[in-house]
C-alpha cells in the first residue's frame, strides 16, 4: 500500500516535471505537448522497476520487515550450538543467532 502510493507520487512527479517544466521551456504552458507526454511516459517506463525495488526496500527497512523471523532464528539455533554450554549462555547464543 505504501509502495503503491510512493509509485503514484513518482509517476505524478515525473509527469509534472517533464510536461509542465518542459512545456515552460518550450513555451506551451497551458496546452501540454503530446511529445512531452510521450517522453514522460518513456521515462516512467524505464525507471519504474528500479524505483519500485528501491522504494520497497526502503519501506521494508522502515517497517522492520527485513528482520529474520523468530522461527528461522530458532530453526538455525541448534547448528550454532557446539559442545555443552551453561544455561546462562543459552540466551546469549540465541541473541547472537538472530
Amino acid at each position: 500500500m505504501i509502495t503503491a502510493l510512493g509509485m503514484a507520487g513518482f509517476v505524478v512527479m515525473v509527469y509534472a516535471i517533464v510536461v509542465s517544466g518542459g512545456g515552460a521551456l518550450v513555451g506551451r504552458v497551458w496546452s501540454p505537448s503530446v511529445w512531452l507526454s510521450v517522453v514522460a511516459t518513456a521515462i516512467v517506463a524505464v525507471l519504474f522497476e528500479p524505483v519500485r525495488a528501491g522504494l520497497g526496500g526502503l519501506v521494508a527497512r522502515l517497517l522492520h520487515r527485513d528482520r529474520t523471523a523468530p522461527y528461522r532464528v530458532l530453526a538455525r539455533f541448534p547448528s550454532t550450538v557446539t559442545g555443552s554450554i551453561s544455561a546462562e549462555q543459552v540466551t546469549d547464543r540465541q541473541g547472537q543467532a538472530a
